[in-house]
């Protein structure tokens, strides 16, 4: 996977979980680790990090790779900058240079890190040398549009997002309107939640990535979550009828804004917290949503995201977040969803454990 997930065993399934539980204030000044108290927030681990060659000359490239478990945030340096879980990245080295890979969440909360030496024949060391990587995507396409394209996650350095209102600016969460109480979500925390659908509007993100590919006609966005996927046609509109999961969307260009209409959700999914699979409020059929996207720079891509439904909540909120450019992945990875009462009620009762075969 192009993200914090890992391939085996029980920390996989603990991973998994994590996007389905509230984020706790204890594990996030470790390494962010979205898990709730009664499991515990399991170790990063470097698996792997080397070059295709360790000695070049002068102006030829090496692909460094990498494979860590559990990891917090993630880094190269020189010249590389954030990175995920499991990459590879092209460079080349003007100079003999020391690569270090840092990893945050070692036991004890430590950075991990592992050093690579690329000796570049006949050119001294220079240890304050930057290295070159592969040019960056351009920030516009042949037709003149933005360009959107590629991986992105909420892993690596992005710019801030400006948290202070705007005059009039819609609220960050919704109200219920009075008699609509049962709108609201009651849940055990004590339950593990792991199932095989959709679960919030807009679609969860959490630890995993996702892809943005576009021409002149259709901006299509592929989530690593769940294998799901958007084909948004950029004419405007008119929408579709309908109800599904991740509904009927339309786009248009706003100036250097993507911006994305949305509506005919059905109402299996919620609304209204931070993202994560399992959110505060249910919705009805009335659920619209609104968004704006725009690349800030070439690494970092921002949505703003308006949700409405006039039924059941008093007025329409706003969240805006951004998102970390990976230009090391071409492409999100498949996933594979495993429903809780299969393999993971035996984490809160050993005794639930089922042998699956």
């Amino acid at each position: 996977m192009n993200t914090m997930t890992v391939k085996s065993g029980i920390v996989a399934v603990v991973v998994i979980i994590a996007v389905c539980f509230a984020h706790t204030a204890a594990h996030a000044q470790t390494r962010g680790c979205q898990l709730p108290p009664q499991f515990p927030c399991p170790d990063a681990r470097i698996m792997e990090f080397k070059a295709d060659r360790v000695s070049v000359a002068g102006g030829q490239s090496v692909v460094l790779s990498w494979v860590a478990e559990n990891p917090g945030a993630m880094s190269i340096t020189p010249g590389v900058g954030a990175v995920t879980a499991r990459g590879s990245v092209r460079v080349t080295p003007g100079t003999t240079t020391t690569y270090t890979l840092r990893v945050a969440g070692g036991p004890n909360g430590e950075t991990l890190t592992r050093t690579l030496m690329i000796t570049v024949n006949g050119v001294p060391a220079a240890p304050s040398a930057a290295a070159a990587v592969t040019p960056s995507t351009p920030l516009r396409t042949a037709d003149g549009r933005p360009n959107l394209q590629g991986v992105f996650n909420s892993f690596g350095p992005r710019r801030a997002v400006n948290t202070a209102a705007a005059p009039n600016a819609p609220p960050t969460r919704p109200t219920l309107k009075p008699g609509m109480e049962s709108y609201r979500v009651v849940q055990d925390p004590n339950t593990v939640i792991s199932d095989c659908v959709v679960g919030s509007v807009p679609p969860s993100i959490g630890p995993y990535s996702f892809q943005i590919i576009q021409n002149a006609d259709y901006v299509v966005i592929h989530y690593e979550y769940m294998h799901l996927f958007r084909t948004i046609p950029l004419d405007g509109g008119p929408h579709q009828p309908g109800v599904s999961w991740l509904g009927d969307s339309v786009g248009r260009w706003d100036g250097d804004s993507l911006v994305i209409d949305t509506i005919g959700f059905n109402t299996e999914s919620t609304v209204g917290g931070g993202g994560d699979r399992h959110q505060p409020f249910r919705h009805s059929e009335e659920l619209h949503m609104v968004e704006r996207i725009r690349r800030i720079d070439v690494d970092t891509l921002e949505i703003e995201t308006t949700l409405e439904d006039p039924k059941v909540f008093e007025t329409p909120w706003r969240t805006t977040s951004r998102y970390t450019y990976h230009p090391e992945h071409k492409k999100v990875d498949e996933y594979i969803c495993n429903e809780n009462l299969k393999t993971y009620d035996y984490l809160i009762d050993p005794a639930k454990e089922i042998k699956i075969k």
